[in-house]
């Protein structure tokens, strides 16, 4: 990643488990035109069940996830694609694909919060990466990725919750990476 990649965030709200999801986002990938890199994260816990990453340059992003009208599979497993918007790295500490025992803990900011410094503070987490909206039209003015011993994810979350001024935080772990 460098920073001339636009990291583009798009959330699911969805019940359905990952032998299902997996087949619709690998479909996603293969009618995709620009090469980009996709990673999967998933949740046990919390609305938003998958989160997936797409790194693209700028200007070379186009999501679609289903075109037309809705299959029958997506409408019978409630699936909502929710467009977070195109990120620039603010803060890039640590690369996932370089410690896989990390625990991933996504944080997305509310609207009008722009003071993350006291975020550097919290005693729970090992690394954090910081995404800032690249677009005016994203849906959150940053996304913090916090990474930090699986133990202590849990402690992590509590101590998050103390500040509430995200709209959404869970521990999320990787299922789904694909070059396309």
């Amino acid at each position: 990643m460098t920073k001339n990649d636009i990291i583009q965030f798009v959330c699911f709200e969805t019940n359905i488990e990952i032998d299902e999801f997996a087949p619709m986002m690998e479909n996603y990938i293969r009618r995709s035109k620009e090469p980009h890199h996709v990673i999967v994260h998933e949740t046990q816990k919390g609305r938003i069940k998958y989160v997936s990453r797409h790194i693209a340059l700028k200007g070379d992003f186009r999501f679609i996830f289903s075109k037309g009208k809705t299959t029958d599979t997506t409408s019978k497993t409630n699936l909502r694609v929710i467009q977070a918007g195109g990120y620039m790295p603010l803060q890039q500490h640590h690369h996932p694909e370089s410690d896989t025992e990390l625990a991933t803990v996504l944080v997305f900011m509310n609207e009008g919060m722009n003071d993350i410094a006291a975020f550097h503070s919290m005693e729970n987490y090992k690394h954090l990466n910081i995404y800032e909206a690249y677009y005016e039209s994203c849906r959150y003015p940053y996304i913090l990725e916090f990474f930090t011993e699986e133990y202590r994810a849990e402690e992590l979350l509590k101590e998050l919750k103390l500040r509430p001024v995200f709209s959404h935080a869970a521990i999320y772990k990787e299922c789904l990476v694909q070059e396309a």
